[in-house]
């Protein structure tokens, strides 16, 4: 896994990439850079919990996002 800064809006906090390489699936989490250190720290964290959880290989965005949102509190 490894970790890019990029200028994005300021609703878009962070995302993650995935890359299929032939040795296994390759996650980037990008982060925003225009956000405030403590957000990004959060943000990543966020991120790499998807990563963790194999979200990527549920089917609706929307729910993984309801869930990871819901376990956070």
């Amino acid at each position: 896994m490894q970790t890019r800064m990029i200028d994005m809006p300021p609703t878009v906090k962070a995302f993650v990439k995935v890359t299929a390489e032939p040795e296994g699936d390759f996650e980037t989490v990008v982060i925003n850079a225009r956000i405030s250190h403590e957000e990004q720290v959060r943000s990543c964290a966020h991120e790499r919990r998807h990563i963790e959880g194999q979200d990527f290989c549920k089917v609706c965005a929307d729910n993984i996002e309801k869930e990871g949102h819901t376990n956070e509190k």
